[in-house]
């Protein structure tokens, strides 16, 4: 038995471990202090630790700015963003690379063609094209990153929960909001290490600055995914949040 996973790794996954004093964020959890205690005392144990960082408007790293540079004009690589006249085939490809990137992963359960059109038809509304970034190799796909903004600052606005005039204070909060989360990345395996992501992240973050947003969360991330923690630690992001995944044998 392992879990909480909502329903998968794909999904919200975790109780908060460290950082329940920082807001909750867009489609990740957020729990009471005693509730890791309580399944602790039901006999579970961790199985994994998953980070998620943070990063404030600060410059991005000179050494960064360069060695996407290099990397672009070495291998090829260019980015575009998501082409919204062709969402259906977008999201298909968004499949493709996340499956294909994660399979190796822990826990991975590659996505199925229902649930990336469910997660899809939740998240439209709320795209902002600049964001949904894409890069290629002479013109192939190889990896992609996508960034959403984080609407749990404008539902905090409608505490009651009710739809009207609730739904006004949201839109209207809406407008406001500064704070943005990266919850998708994937890249073909072959690409893994070559320092792509970095530049996904770069371009996001540029085109997010660009829209007047000042805070990012990235993640998660395993705990053990070395890799991808450096690349974060480069770009300037630093762990605030550890959700944890339990487990008990049956």
């Amino acid at each position: 038995m392992r879990g909480p996973l909502s329903p998968s790794i794909n999904d919200e996954a975790g109780l908060l471990v460290d950082g329940f004093g920082t807001p909750s964020v867009v489609m990740m959890p957020h729990n009471p202090a005693y509730y890791p205690p309580l399944v602790e005392a039901a006999g579970l144990r961790k199985a994994k630790d998953l980070l998620a960082f943070e990063r404030t408007v600060t410059p991005l790293p000179e050494r960064l700015v360069a060695a996407t540079d290099v990397l672009e004009k070495r291998y090829s690589v260019r980015t575009r963003t998501i082409d919204m006249r062709r969402f259906a085939a977008e999201v298909d490809l968004v499949k493709r690379l996340f499956n294909d990137g994660w399979r190796e992963n822990w826990g991975a359960v590659g996505l199925d063609d229902a649930e990336i059109a469910y997660l899809a038809g939740q998240l439209k509304p709320v795209v902002v094209p600049e964001l949904v970034v894409f890069a290629e190799h002479r013109g192939e796909p190889i990896g992609f990153a996508a960034a959403i903004p984080d609407m749990n600052v404008a539902l905090r606005a409608n505490p009651s929960g009710r739809f009207f005039p609730g739904v006004l204070k949201v839109l209207w909060a809406a407008r406001r909001i500064r704070r943005l989360r990266v919850l998708l990345l994937g890249m073909l395996p072959e690409w893994q290490g070559k320092a792509v992501d970095a530049l996904l992240y770069r371009r996001i973050w540029e085109s997010g600055r660009a829209r007047g947003y000042d805070w990012a969360e990235a993640g998660w991330v395993l705990e053990d995914n070395h890799a991808m923690k450096n690349a974060l630690a480069r770009m300037g992001f630093r762990v605030y949040k550890t959700y944890r995944v339990y487990e008990r044998a049956l």
